[in-house]
């Protein structure tokens, strides 16, 4: 692994930022959803830009994604579902 973190409401981590576009193996650990975040550009244009791809990640998935840009952020649980924890740890590995 090259990165170990949490996710919660509050804290939404970049897993890799370049100038040149990663591949990303991401793993969940639980105990909560996350949701993966994904844009092909270092700076997208305007604050607001929303991600070129996003991917659900439940608790125990892994998933490899590429981008110049990646973030997470936890998965709420829409109204009238069950809840889910509002949190989760990461691991991540870059491969390039």
């Amino acid at each position: 692994m090259d990165g170990v973190t949490y996710v919660e409401p509050n804290h939404n981590p970049i897993i890799h930022e370049g100038m040149e576009p990663a591949t990303v193996v991401i793993t969940n650990a639980g105990p909560g959803g996350v949701e993966v975040r994904v844009w092909l550009e270092l700076q997208p244009r305007g604050s607001k830009q929303d991600p070129f791809a996003r991917l659900q990640l439940r608790p125990g998935n892994t998933r490899s994604v590429s981008g110049c840009l990646i973030r997470v952020a936890v998965h709420l649980s829409p109204p009238g579902l069950p809840l889910t924890p509002p949190f989760a740890a990461l691991g991540w590995k870059v491969v390039r």
